[in-house]
This record gives C-alpha cells, sequence and structure tokens, in this order.
C-alpha cells in the first residue's frame, strides 16, 4: 500500500483464516512492521509504503484503516 500516515491502524485480513501475514515498510524485504496470524492489526511508524505478505501460497490479503 501507499501513501499510509504514521499513526494510522490497519488491519490485514487474509482470504484463508488464519493465513500468517507480515508487514514490511517500503518493500518486501524492508524492516519489519509486524507479523502475525490474519487478522493482523498493525500500525504505521513512519508515512509511506508498506507491503504485505503471506506464508506459503499466493492469498488475497484485505487492508482495512481502523
Amino acid at each position: 500500500m501507499t501513501g499510509a500516515v504514521a499513526g494510522h491502524t490497519f488491519t490485514s485480513t487474509g482470504s484463508i483464516a488464519g493465513t500468517y501475514i507480515t508487514v514490511r515498510s517500503g518493500t518486501f524485504n524492508g524492516t519489519l512492521v509486524a507479523s502475525g496470524t490474519s487478522p493482523l492489526n498493525w500500525t504505521a511508524a513512519a508515512d509511506g509504503t508498506y507491503a504485505s505478505s503471506t506464508n506459503g501460497a499466493t492469498r488475497a490479503i484485505r487492508l482495512q484503516r481502523i
């Protein structure tokens, strides 16, 4: 995702229950921001871009600001 604002909280939800999600700043190999099973709540530490990935098989990730 792009355009995140520092301090805003998001929920990343996998299309399959229990999906393990990793959120990193910038790119797929950036600094780890949060990780855990879906749904995963996390807070943007800085303005900018965040990348999410799942464990193994490609799964859809829904991102929602809360």
